[in-house]
């Protein structure tokens, strides 16, 4: 193991493991923006000073038809299992946010997009795929770990059942970053399921607040 691999399994393990276990820890006193947002800005910085990094997969279009298509099917199968599990673990929630606070679920709606999903995927895709890659040189390998930091981080919110639904939508993240090569779309596909789980009554277990309850 060279030098340089060394301080990256050690950066990686504090940034995605040791960090989500210090936001849980704080619990809602920790401010869990914070860290996005700093990350975002100097993440962003790096990404577009590294010659290691095409600058035209933050906002590529590459394959868009092909996304879409593929979304035509994915979005209502997803939305479907979404209003399944609502209704069995929390019923009481179903389409709560909507119904009781639709501006503000509007207002979520519409930022949520921009302000959320388009970051996450800037760290958790474009940077992470291109940072530790020689860490998990085998593709299915690197999709495994990230997925799995992906789902770990959402551990700082205290309830596993976010950290268990973000496990698949985060494989799917990946696969859509890795294979089309766009930052911007798989955000579009974050923000979509995003709005989905808001929407359907399962944003408590993604948010710090007390969205829908």
């Amino acid at each position: 193991m060279t030098k340089r691999n060394t301080w990256l399994w050690i950066e990686w393990g504090a940034l995605f493991w040791v960090l989500p276990v210090l936001m849980w820890l704080g619990g809602r006193g920790f401010p869990k923006f914070l860290p996005l947002v700093l990350g975002t800005i100097f993440i962003t910085i790096y990404l577009v000073r590294s010659p290691r990094f095409d600058n035209r997969r933050f906002f590529s279009r590459e394959n868009s038809k092909a996304f879409a298509r593929g979304m035509l099917w994915k979005f209502p199968m997803v939305g479907l299992a979404l209003l399944l599990l609502t209704w069995t673990i929390a019923p009481q929630q179903l389409f709560f946010f909507p119904r009781q606070r639709p501006l503000i679920w509007l207002m979520v709606m519409m930022l949520y997009p921009v302000f959320s999903a388009f970051p996450q995927e800037i760290i958790f895709r474009a940077f992470f795929c291109q940072r530790y890659r020689t860490l998990f040189p085998a593709s299915r390998l690197l999709l495994v770990m990230n997925a799995a930091c992906f789902a770990f981080v959402h551990i700082a919110y205290g309830n596993l059942v976010g950290p268990l639904l973000t496990l698949p939508a985060a494989f799917m993240f990946a696969r859509t970053y890795t294979r089309h090569r766009s930052v911007l779309l798989a955000a579009v596909e974050h923000g979509l399921y995003g709005a989905l789980v808001f929407t359907v009554g399962l944003g408590n277990y993604f948010f710090n607040g007390r969205v829908g309850s």
